[in-house]
């Protein structure tokens, strides 16, 4: 239960900045708003790999 809690804890910024992404200003063109989205959203995958990633080789380790 504890690894789930510091795994959700390790994400919240990660949700948060996607979240202000979602709410941002409307002076953006599409293009812009797009690739800041996909940027928000390859790093937030890439925080979710590097988790399981973690915990795999935890579970190896033991």
């Amino acid at each position: 239960m504890e690894r789930k809690k510091t795994a959700a804890a390790e994400l919240r910024p990660e949700l948060g900045r996607l979240g202000s992404h979602l709410s941002s200003s409307p002076a953006m063109s599409p293009d812009e708003h797009a690739i800041k989205l996909t940027g928000h959203l390859f790093s937030f995958g890439s925080s979710i790999l590097n988790r399981a990633g973690e915990f795999t080789s935890e579970l190896i380790i033991c």
